[in-house]
C-alpha cells in the first residue's frame, strides 16, 4: 500500500536545509509550504519540484488580499498540484470588494491590476477597531 507522507514547512523550523534532508531520506512525498513569504512559496516549490514532490500551500484563514497573492504564487509553480488552503471565503468578509470567483471548488486567480482585487472601503471603515 502507497500512503503520501506530508511535510509541514512550518514544523520543520529549518527551512530549505530541512527540505533537502527529507527529499535526501525520502521521509516524504507531498510538502505543505505555507511559512514564509510568496517569493519563498515558488522558490521552495520549485526545489521540491527538482525532486519530483508536489506541493500545496497552506495558510490560516488569513483575510483575501494574502489570500489573492497565495492563488498568484500557486499558479506560477508547476507542481502545486494539491488543494491549497486559501480560506477567507469562510470569514463573515474578508475586505475584497468582490468575492472570489469559485467554480467546481477551484478558485480563478484575480486578473486585475496588482493582486487582481480591490479593497472594500467600507469594510474597512466598518470593522477598523480604534486604540
Amino acid at each position: 500500500m502507497n500512503i503520501p507522507i506530508a511535510m509541514h514547512l512550518y514544523l520543520n523550523r529549518e527551512g530549505v536545509r530541512g527540505m533537502v534532508r527529507a527529499i535526501s531520506a525520502e521521509a516524504c512525498t507531498v510538502f505543505n509550504l505555507g511559512a514564509g513569504n510568496m517569493a519563498e512559496f515558488v522558490a521552495r516549490a520549485y526545489l521540491a519540484g527538482e525532486a519530483g514532490i508536489g506541493v500545496w500551500h497552506g495558510s490560516a484563514h488569513e483575510l483575501g488580499v494574502l489570500d489573492a497573492a497565495m492563488l498568484h504564487a500557486c499558479a506560477v509553480a508547476p507542481n502545486c498540484i494539491y488543494p491549497s488552503d486559501i480560506l477567507s471565503h469562510q470569514r463573515v468578509h474578508n475586505l475584497l470588494a468582490a468575492p472570489f470567483e469559485i467554480r467546481d471548488n477551484h478558485i480563478t486567480v484575480p486578473d486585475g491590476p496588482g493582486l487582481g482585487v480591490e479593497l472594500d472601503e467600507d469594510a474597512l471603515r466598518r470593522y477598523q477597531v480604534d486604540p
